[in-house]
């Protein structure tokens, strides 16, 4: 068994989820919020939280909160 099994179960076990889904999660509640209260451009927003394409956190906040980002911006 490898270190990064273990440490991919320790994690599953602990926050009922894989790492990259965990991480994925905590950037897309930061965008979220980022959104709702701030004036940042979705650019500026996606390197704040780690992606360096906005497309990326686009398909995400989609997947993840069914709404588009001007609907989190509340426009």
């Amino acid at each position: 068994m490898h270190d990064d099994d273990v440490t991919v179960r320790a994690v599953h076990r602990t926050v009922g989820t894989s790492p990259i889904r965990f991480v994925q999660d905590l950037r897309v509640e930061r965008a979220s919020h980022l959104l709702r209260s701030t004036g940042l451009s979705l650019e500026v927003i996606s390197r704040e939280v780690g992606y360096e394409h906005p497309n990326t956190l686009r398909v995400l906040l989609r997947e993840r909160t069914g709404r588009t980002t001007s609907a989190l911006r509340g426009r």
